[in-house]
């Protein structure tokens, strides 16, 4: 289905935005392979289709607030996986957990300093999902 590439400690896997069957494969379907924590959790962009808001921000409000926002949108995951539950499709993303929140401040543009983190989920273009954790996942639950 995908791809798996090795880089420090996180496992990263690539895989189609479809399922074999043509259905899409949603954030909430990544975000359910992760184990439930206490990291704290940065939509550092996100463009997609449908979706309501979060803690009193509309899905709009949630999507401008993260590109302007120098850490991004902070939730923790519980809320994190509400949001994607209201989710249709991803086209663009990147959103990242961490212990220090300071780790979202990095430069956005370069993927590579996030490799440290417990978790990062990117998508390109609606194409490809880039899912990066610390342990391995079960990426072929999603087929």
């Amino acid at each position: 289905m995908g791809y798996q590439l090795s880089e420090m400690k996180m496992n990263l896997n690539v895989i189609s935005t479809e399922r074999q069957d043509g259905a899409l494969i949603r954030l909430i379907d990544i975000l359910n392979l992760i184990p439930d924590n206490n990291y704290s959790w940065s939509i550092l962009e996100y463009e997609g289709i449908g979706g309501l808001g979060i803690n009193d921000f509309s899905f709009e409000q949630v999507c401008q607030y993260a590109q302007s926002n120098s850490q991004g949108f902070i939730l923790n995951f519980n809320d994190l996986k509400v949001f994607a539950s209201t989710l249709h499709q991803t086209l663009d993303c990147l959103i990242v957990a961490s212990k220090d929140t300071k780790d979202f401040l990095l430069d956005r543009a370069q993927i590579e300093n996030f490799y440290h983190t417990p978790y990062l989920i990117e998508v390109w273009d609606g194409y490809e999902w880039l899912i990066g954790a610390q342990e391995a996942l079960n990426i072929d639950a999603l087929e």
